[in-house]
């Protein structure tokens, strides 16, 4: 031991306050540190991205495709650190989301990407580059009473401001977007007029300019029509045709309507406003803002009273504070079995100061945390209950070889600077290889990289407590509770001891003496136990799913719908799907306690794929349901039995096309299964992911299956006559044209409320639907107003919603999800790349991609390879500087497999799949497993100076059984309540748990039995050792 640590060790040791006032500053400052630290569901893992937006009015997803996209993408290629380009087309708007590599920041990259776009010619294209504000949704509400969605309107935009005043970072609403006053003339009526839709739409615009046409708050409060004032208005206004002049009334109708398929939200079939509270990523934290609401809807249900319900959903704060308390109380339970050990093998005196290290350790790493700009989340409070047991690792070795000091006949004082001294430098190497296992974890690229940081980073933060406890406050209390240890010990307690002591010096003795004769033997059978679960794991026996998503308290429905669905189908389907959940949730609920609490119904919108990421947007032919459940583990009925038995009483109706019911993935947004179909054509393409998805459907828990080329609405085709072309007519002209007729003309906008309210005149719903109709419409050309069926032909033809491409090559996505007890993710790609994808390629002239396939989880298993290999080159070198050796750091480090063995042998007895989290927990069992090997080399080679080899290694695992299966049992006992846990929550973290602790009880085991056996081979040649009983 260095002379500088002894005399720091032994200035804490003879100081009579200093260790107390240390352990009270720390447990203290620990408390601050644990209430100032931020607290969210999972750590930040948004990548950094820049959103490329391009415009252009009254244009179809295709001509976005082929003008604007085809245009712009050339130019967004070459920016520095970029993961992905992925554009979509959709009808009027494109827009490009542009990933760079988790960690790479994307500051100035929006001047770059603007000074790329400055040198194309995009004349006709309006654009805008954005770097969107990251954040994760905290709860949602939704808002019905008032029949007129108008009224309704008022109340929930009082909500949002009532919110945000309240201190929430950001308020969404939903069902309101697009509603609009519009003006309808059928297409006989204009051709009659000979007037254009512009021309009625400028002569009204000069004479109701100062018309009232947003909502007005009448006296009770409540909301009057948004078409007030307009009706009267329309009475006196005069539109001015070629011969005659009549009133608007006269011509025109009024309608309050919706633009065309916007979002609309309903509540069991009742007009409702939805809206999403959501927290900045570093904002403010989740719990703060769940209180911030909470006092909000005391309020406004006081102010408001029975003419608004407010149903509150997808309250992630409550399911984060489910995880955290299972956490908390395991660990809690963890704790005791930990003290009751403590107790069993030392006196009470000596346990309580070994069991101090905890509460010490965890305060000073929540200090830790603080300064390093950590959270409490539910990764981080699961990495503090796996530290439970590493933690008293170190006080046990220290109290034990104290307490052999003290009862060899050494005064305290002594007994404590012997101890100090003996395992100074073992300690040391232990903690150092613990830490060298889980430093490469710190540094896995991508999301998964983010989210799983908390791990090791509050491993490494408690070794580093561990330390300084051990050596720097411990010491004290040993030396206090020796002086003051009694006389005698507890009868109860001096018979364990004794048998305790009898069983190292004479039962094991013994037995490893036994070992070291049948070597060949002993080593032949240990190798067989730690081949056999590498066998399974090879034969496919163990099988691995990367990144399960705990059981959530929302379902998500989505629907499309045939080409040319009208709206009053997609309601009735929707409240076909109500009343049928409706049966669901009564059969299977307990009376009084609803699995389904609050069922909200979308039209025109799909559902999202995540928690964190939500799709708002408009979508042609899709309607969603999202249904806020109660949390899973307070109710019999697991996610998967309510989606089955409500899928099966949908009934089937002619205009659905296919119906997902899933649950939404916590973490990453990614789907287990997405396949990139590419091509050129987009009816092959399409074709090619129908054929995927049938394929997909066939293998066994495979649901949720959809691809990102939703069919659209249905657009006119148009085919330009010669006659046309020959008077300088173009299809392009004739295509805004119509699309103008089709789409209306705006006249107004007003901001009511905070929303926008425009008045608009349009074709009537007969003139749109009929091509015939459209014919007759009235085109000026050159100077000259022409019907248009005079220079074209008019045909009706079903499109496509949303184009995609992926880097530059266009294609569809084909995405899925797997279930727990069906084909995992890599046995479904298996099987495809085998089967189908050659046969779908030849079919429709297309290639698959499986680039976008688990990308993120590709790049963290990549990172996981380099990391192991690390923490080896980091664990030998330690272990040669302990050991002075080249050689016994390899003999040390063969416990490695061994207690990889016993991890993979755990997951098949408990019939669990290895994950991720898998995967930390064997890079944590590496440094453990090892330490234990560490602490009895070390006493194997103080042994050697005196004994033969063979002697000396018995000697070694007699003398140190004791302290390296306390280690091993309070590691275990820290985790087994988790173990044991049945709730749905705790099987996301309890393959990490299986890991550590059946890694290590294999390791210790094996360890004790087969280094003695190795012993003997190296040291006698395979010859039968000479070995002194």
């Amino acid at each position: 031991m260095m002379t500088f640590a002894k005399r720091v060790i032994e200035y804490c040791l003879d100081h009579p306050v200093l260790a107390n006032v240390a352990m009270m500053s720390i447990l203290i400052l620990g408390a601050l540190a644990a209430r100032a630290l931020p607290v969210q569901f999972l750590p930040d893992f948004n990548p950094e991205v820049l959103v490329v937006i391009a415009t252009r009015d009254q244009a179809s997803s295709e001509e976005m495709r082929e003008e604007v996209m085809q245009s712009i993408d050339p130019h967004l290629y070459g920016l520095a650190h970029v993961e992905s380009i992925e554009a979509r087309a959709r009808p009027g708007v494109c827009f490009w989301v542009i990933r760079f590599s988790v960690g790479e920041s994307s500051q100035g990259m929006v001047d770059r990407v603007m000074e790329k776009l400055a040198n194309a010619n995009l004349s006709r294209i309006k654009y805008r580059v954005e770097r969107p504000k990251m954040r994760h949704p905290v709860l949602s509400l939704v808002m019905v009473g008032p029949q007129r969605l108008s009224e309704l309107a008022h109340y929930a935009h009082q909500a949002k401001l009532g919110l945000l005043s309240a201190g929430v970072d950001y308020v969404q609403i939903q069902g309101l977007e697009k509603q609009d006053t519009t003006l309808t003339i059928s297409s006989n009526q204009l051709v009659s007029s000979g007037l254009k839709l512009q021309d009625i739409a400028d002569q009204l615009e000069a004479q109701i300019a100062d018309t009232v046409i947003d909502a007005n708050t009448n006296a009770s409060g409540s909301m009057s029509s948004p078409t007030h004032g307009l009706d009267e208005a329309m009475e006196h206004t005069v539109i001015h045709q070629a011969q005659s002049a009549i009133t608007s009334s006269e011509l025109l109708k009024t309608e309050q309507d919706y633009e065309h398929e916007s979002p609309r939200v309903f509540l069991h079939n009742q007009p409702a406003v939805s809206l999403i509270v959501s927290r900045n990523v570093g904002g403010t934290d989740i719990f703060t803002l769940q209180k911030y609401y909470q006092n909000w809807l005391s309020q406004a249900k006081a102010r408001w009273g029975d003419l608004i319900e407010i149903k509150t959903f997808e309250e992630t704060w409550k399911l984060l504070a489910f995880r955290i308390q299972l956490l908390v109380e395991n660990g809690f339970y963890g704790l005791v079995l930990i003290l009751i050990l403590l107790g069993v093998f030392f006196h009470i005196s000596l346990a309580k100061w070994i069991a101090s290290g905890i509460p010490i350790c965890i305060a000073a790493s929540c200090m830790m945390l603080f300064f390093m700009g950590g959270t409490i989340n539910f990764l981080s409070t699961f990495a503090f209950v796996m530290a439970l047991g590493v933690i008293v690792d170190d006080t046990i070795v220290i109290a034990e070889q104290a307490y052999s000091e003290f009862q060899n006949g050494i005064a305290p004082r002594q007994a404590v600077i012997n101890a100090c001294r003996i395992m100074f430098v073992p300690i040391m190497a232990a903690s150092l290889t613990t830490v060298a296992s889980f430093i490469p974890l710190l540094v896995i690229p991508g999301e998964y990289g983010k989210i799983m940081i908390d791990i090791p980073r509050v491993i490494i933060c408690v070794l580093i407590a561990s330390i300084i406890e051990c050596f720097l406050i411990l010491p004290r209390h040993i030396r206090t509770a020796l002086e003051q240890f009694p006389a005698t010990l507890p009868p109860w307690q001096q018979r364990i001891q004794d048998r305790m002591r009898r069983f190292q010096q004479h039962d094991l003795k013994n037995a490893l003496v036994f070992i070291t004769r049948h070597a060949i033997i002993a080593t032949l059978v240990g190798l067989s136990i730690i081949i056999l679960p590498m066998i399974l794991v090879i034969s496919g026996r163990i099988s691995f799913s990367f990144f399960p998503s705990p059981p959530q308290d929302v379902i998500l429905m989505d629907t499309s719908f045939e080409a040319g669905v009208t709206e009053a189908q997609v309601m009735a389907f929707l409240k076909e799907a109500d009343q049928s959940l409706s049966a669901v949730n009564e059969s299977l609920s307990v009376p009084g306690y609803p699995i389904v609490e609050v069922p909200i119904q979308f039209a025109y919108q799909r559902a999202p794929k995540s928690l964190v990421q939500f799709n708002r947007g408009v979508t042609s032919n899709h309607a969603s349901m999202i249904l806020g459940l109660s949390l899973p583990d307070h109710r019999n009925v697991a996610n998967r039995e309510l989606i089955d038995a409500w899928q099966q009483k949908i009934p089937a109706l002619p205009f659905v096309k296919n119906i997902s019911i899933t649950e939404p993935r916590a973490g990453p947004p990614v789907p287990d299964i997405k396949i990139l179909i590419k091509g050129q054509n987009g009816q092959q393409l399409k074709s090619a992911a129908e054929r995927l998805k049938k394929q997909l459907s066939t293998y066994r828990g495979v649901h949720g299956i959809d691809d990102n080329m939703p069919y659209g609405a249905q657009e006119y085709l148009v085919l330009v006559k010669d006659q046309a072309i020959a008077i300088g007519v173009d299809k392009q002209t004739l295509e805004r044209e119509i699309a103008r007729q089709l789409q209306g003309v705006d006249l107004l906008q007003r901001y009511a409320d905070g929303r926008k309210i425009a008045l608009r005149i349009r074709l009537d719903a007969a003139s749109r639907n009929q091509s015939n109709e459209l014919t007759q419409l009235p085109v000026r050309v050159n100077g000259h107003t022409m019907p248009l069926g005079a220079l074209a032909d008019i045909e009706m033809q079903t499109g496509f919603g949303n184009y995609y491409s992926f880097n530059g090559q266009p294609g569809v996505l084909v995405t899925a999800e797997t279930s727990t007890d069906g084909s995992t993710t890599r046995e479904v790609i298996a099987d495809l790349k085998t089967t189908a994808v050659a046969e779908i390629e030849d079919q429709f002239g297309v290639k698959f991609s499986f680039e976008t396939q688990a990308r993120s989880q590709v790049k963290a298993l990549a990172g996981i390879k380099t990391g192991a290999l690390i923490a080896v080159a980091m664990i030998y070198f330690v272990l040669a500087w302990v050991l002075k050796s080249y050689g016994w750091p390899l003999m040390v480090m063969l416990v490695i497999p061994i207690g990889l063995s016993g991890a993979m042998l755990g997951h098949y007895l408990l019939g669990m799949n290895m994950t991720i989290l898998s995967i930390f927990g064997l890079f944590g069992l590496t440094g453990i497993v090892v330490n234990d090997a560490i602490i009895l080399l070390h006493r194997f080679q103080y042994a050697l100076q005196t004994q033969t080899m063979v002697n000396a290694m018995i000697t070694a695992c007699c003398e140190r059984f004791r302290a390296v299966t306390l280690t091993t049992v309070t590691t275990v006992l820290g985790m087994l309540p988790l173990l044991l846990n049945k709730s749905l929550q705790a099987q996301f973290v309890i393959p990490l748990a299986v890991s550590l602790s059946a890694g290590l009880v294999m390791a210790t085991t094996m360890l004790i039995i087969l280094l003695p056996a190795v012993t003997a081979l190296v040291a006698q040649g395979y010859r039968r050792p000479s070995v002194e009983k």
